[in-house]
């Protein structure tokens, strides 16, 4: 498939939106991005969702448009705390990674069979799931061990869940993405709400779930943290980190690297949307997420949220790769990852 520079671009993309019916201005908008094959997917949040059957309706416009590329549909739908498709909304609502920690590996599986089940339901074939991160029971971090989402502090244990939740997933034809690497359970502050230094708390096993995954070649996508950690990078937080996300490399991964949202304000204070795609993109990371949401930064008004945002950025990084500032293979390689990765849609 021939694609220009700049659908190549924006196939690499991830976006939020404000909107819960086909109609409403921004999800017109957007159609037309997906259309011109000018974004690479969209993620829904709970105000996405006005009732269950508006949903599947939503999701099956996105899907019936006539793009290039079949768009990503995502949601962080883990469980527990993290769930967009929530009871309350008339969703059926599953337990926390603590919870299934407790259950069988059977148990844990019948669970995740359930959930991607549902996803699959109402179109969403992407879910920012399992968390993987180490639990620290002494000192949780408050965005994680704190909020029940992770399997718990040993690496193994961890691994194992994780590899039931992407077996089961794949089983219903929902894709999995394994977050946050290189591990954010040991974090003590909250990532939407500022810059998080873990080098003091930060363990090398934590990057063991991970490692365990990839070589048993059950990872197809993996989420940064936004992160900073001096061990491995002294300069810049893992998402902009060349020598932490080669790790993976390394480890023989050639899958999908994603960024967590740069709207997120761990990088909104201290970088502009332009600059962080750039540094993103440039240290290995395949797809970013921009949610437009402005709770992702806690406390800021960096970014107003648009739907002329992503045509924006892509005018910056068009005139980025003509200058040099990011190469054109640096393109097509991530490029050709993603496209990888979504012939894998049914």
């Amino acid at each position: 498939m021939t694609l220009s520079l700049r659908q190549k671009l924006g196939q690499l993309f991830i976006v939020g939106f404000h909107g819960q019916t086909v109609d409403d201005p921004w999800v017109q908008d957007l159609s037309l991005d997906i259309k011109k094959g000018e974004v690479g997917g969209i993620i829904l949040f709970s105000y996405n969702i006005k009732r269950p059957f508006a949903l599947k309706k939503l999701t099956r416009f996105f899907l019936d448009l006539q793009a290039p590329l079949v768009p990503f549909i995502s949601v962080d739908q883990e469980g527990g705390r993290v769930q967009r498709l929530s009871p309350q909304l008339g969703f059926k609502g599953f337990i926390s990674a603590e919870t299934v920690s407790s259950l069988t590996f059977e148990g844990a599986d019948t669970v995740y069979q359930d959930l991607a089940e549902e996803l699959r339901h109402y179109h969403i074939n992407l879910n920012f799931s399992p968390c993987i991160d180490l639990n620290d029971p002494s000192s949780p971090c408050p965005v994680i061990g704190a909020l029940g989402r992770s399997y718990g502090s040993n690496p193994e244990q961890v691994a194992s869940y994780g590899r039931i939740v992407l077996e089961a997933f794949e089983k219903k034809g929902v894709l999995g993405c394994l977050k946050h690497f290189p591990g954010h359970g040991s974090a003590q502050a909250d990532s939407h709400a500022g810059f998080v230094d873990v080098t003091q708390y930060w363990a090398e096993k934590e990057l063991k779930p991970f490692f365990n995954l990839v070589d048993q070649k059950k990872a197809e996508m993996i989420m940064t943290a936004h992160i900073f950690n001096e061990h491995l990078d002294p300069e810049v937080p893992a998402t902009f980190s060349r020598q932490t996300l080669d790790l993976l490399r390394q480890k023989g991964y050639d899958g999908v690297i994603i960024s967590d949202d740069l709207h997120m304000g761990a990088i909104q204070a201290h970088y502009s949307v332009e600059e962080a795609s750039l540094k993103a993109l440039n240290a290995g990371c395949d797809m970013i997420i921009l949610s437009n949401n402005k709770a992702a930064a806690v406390g800021m008004d960096t970014f107003t949220p648009s739907s002329k945002n992503l045509p924006k950025l892509l005018d910056f990084l068009e005139q980025a790769v003509l200058s040099g500032s990011i190469t054109q293979d640096r393109v097509d390689e991530a490029f050709y990852r993603v496209q990888i990765l979504k012939e894998k849609l049914v």
